[in-house]
């Protein structure tokens, strides 16, 4: 049986899917045959303006802003520690509860982004020596830039043949 993870949630079934069973809260998650996501929690900090002088760094003597950001699958270990990033998520907030076990909760909520893409924005670092990056870092082989994707003539031609068919989402659901 496969289940979906939201925001690093799993949603255990609470009934047997099999019509001749179906009993509630009787299924279990098997750990060792089970398939999990990875998930990353990094705290994303703007730019201090003691290490470089930037037009938009903190002016000195303030505190720098920071947000929490999650990452999943394929956005994992992609940044390291002082990479200056450009961040395409969504602000999610999330109620804090008085304690674990109870319902209750406060009117504070933490804020968070659900990264959906990471884009470096320049290729030098705050305060790390370039020195020894490549021989203690592991390598993750993600660069993103600026280039526009072209299609060529016989792409756009098999784009709009695709487009005329009216059966289209059956294709692109199965091609998934």
């Amino acid at each position: 049986m496969t289940v979906d993870i939201d925001r690093g949630r799993i949603a255990e079934p609470i009934q047997c899917p099999r019509q001749q069973c179906a009993s509630q809260n009787t299924m279990s998650l098997i750990h060792n045959r089970s398939d999990f996501s990875d998930k990353q929690i990094c705290r994303l900090q703007e730019t201090p303006g003691l290490m470089v002088r930037v037009v938009n760094s903190v002016p000195d003597g303030q505190t720098p802003q920071t947000v929490s950001l999650c990452m999943y699958d394929d956005l994992v270990d992609v940044a390291k520690p002082g990479d200056r990033l450009e961040i395409t998520g969504i602000f999610r907030g999330v109620p804090v509860r008085v304690n674990a076990n109870q319902r209750t909760i406060k009117s504070l909520f933490r804020t968070y982004l659900d990264v959906v893409h990471i884009k470096r924005s320049d290729k030098k670092r705050l305060a790390i020596d370039n020195s020894i990056v490549g021989a203690n870092e592991a390598v993750v082989s993600y660069d993103e830039g600026d280039e526009i994707f072209t299609v060529n003539g016989d792409e756009e031609a098999q784009i709009l043949e695709l487009a005329k068919k009216p059966d289209i989402y059956d294709i692109l659901a199965s091609s998934l």
